[in-house]
């Protein structure tokens, strides 16, 4: 997932150079929301982690895959930044 990370932030950095230059990309990077197709929709956090939704997958029976690659439902989705544990953060 390393990979996929680096992609989504090299992605947004990206669109936000297009859309204003180099100068202040940084702070226009945390403003605006971000949006790929790793991780789909999430935002930057003011110390520069991005926080994307948390996904929680089931493995599929091998009678239920349609595919060689079709291993994972999809059982819900919790939108970034939503609180998980109760724990210091």
């Amino acid at each position: 997932m390393s990979q996929a990370g680096n992609y989504s932030r090299t992605l947004h950095y990206l669109k936000t150079v297009r859309d204003m230059g180099a100068a202040a990309t940084v702070a226009r990077m945390k403003a605006m929301p971000t949006d790929d197709d790793c991780f789909g929709p999430g935002r930057m956090r003011e110390d520069g982690r991005k926080i994307p939704p948390v996904f929680l997958f089931e493995v599929k029976k091998p009678s239920e895959s349609k595919h060689e690659w079709d291993l994972y439902k999809l059982l819900g989705t919790t939108p970034g930044g939503t609180r998980l544990y109760a724990g210091k953060t």
